[in-house]
């Protein structure tokens, strides 16, 4: 075992055996650039940083491989956070199969909203990335979509989050966005304008009453349709039994003024700026 990668990171520890060879090339970008291709001991940090990305990167592939191979495996959402979006590049809305056991575990975030539809939910937090939870660790925690499922109480810096319904039927990406923007349409108070942009904590929780599965019904099957961000060919969550078609991941990113994917001004500005990427599971 490498003892150096051991003092770094046990995880490294036990993927990269033996010693590390480690060196600079060109790229099609480095045309320009005059510097020497020469590494020094402070270039072992951009090393390690590489390191874990594939660390992360292998652990998700040969988990998704070993869980699918399970008797009864759930899908789930993993609604990464800003580090998993930003540095690993995992989309925001990812699908991921987990053991049936998981419908065993204790939600750790109140979901009033999805309750309220009869759609309750799991909603678990998973670990600090290993490429990331050593810098800027506040920064990266963030994750604006977490707020919105229990408006304006849950705070957004929770890490990445894994939802999955408790009577385990399979939960797209697209349910959960469905359901973030709803939440905003219909929390939102009645003064502000239709193409207002609003936060979490604006929302009002006394307008629960406003929530029903009927509505929510004909609000997927009506306005939901028309974004390009949603899977329109996605059936509602409550008409997902017997669906055998792709699941698709989405990928957004919050906005930096603090607006989040909970109204449709905010998708709309997306679909304008052409921001999303659909990636085909």
């Amino acid at each position: 075992m490498n003892q150096s990668l051991l003092e770094i990171d046990p995880e490294l520890a036990k993927m990269f055996w033996g010693s590390a060879i480690v060196w600079a090339g060109y790229c099609a970008e480095d045309i320009l650039k005059t510097a020497d291709l020469n590494l020094r001991p402070a270039d072992l940090r951009h090393a390690v940083n590489e390191m874990k990305v594939t660390y992360c990167k292998v652990v998700d592939s040969v988990t998704d491989v070993v869980t699918r191979a399970t008797v009864d495996p759930v899908l789930t959402v993993r609604l990464n956070c800003k580090g998993d979006n930003v540095v690993i590049e995992k989309p925001t809305h990812r699908r991921q199969i987990e053991k049936h056991s998981i419908l065993d575990r204790q939600s750790e975030i109140s979901t009033p909203i999805a309750d309220k539809l009869g759609l309750p939910l799991i909603v678990l937090k998973e670990r600090p990335g290993l490429s990331w939870r050593d810098r800027h660790f506040d920064v990266y925690m963030e994750n604006c979509s977490a707020a919105i499922l229990n408006p304006p109480h849950q705070p957004s810096h929770t890490g990445t989050l894994l939802i999955v319904r408790k009577d385990g039927k399979p939960l797209h990406p697209t349910h959960l966005l469905a359901l973030t923007i709803y939440t905003g349409e219909r929390l939102k108070d009645s003064y502000l304008l239709r193409n207002a942009y609003v936060t979490a904590s604006m929302l009002n929780p006394s307008r629960l009453n406003q929530v029903s599965k009927e509505d929510f019904q004909r609000w997927y099957y009506g306005e939901w349709m028309t974004y390009l961000l949603g899977d329109r060919s996605a059936p509602s969550p409550f008409d997902i039994d017997g669906y055998n078609g792709p699941v698709k991941d989405i990928n957004i990113r919050c906005e930096e003024n603090g607006w989040y994917p909970g109204d449709r001004a905010f998708l709309k500005r997306w679909e304008n700026r052409q921001g999303m990427v659909h990636r085909m599971a």
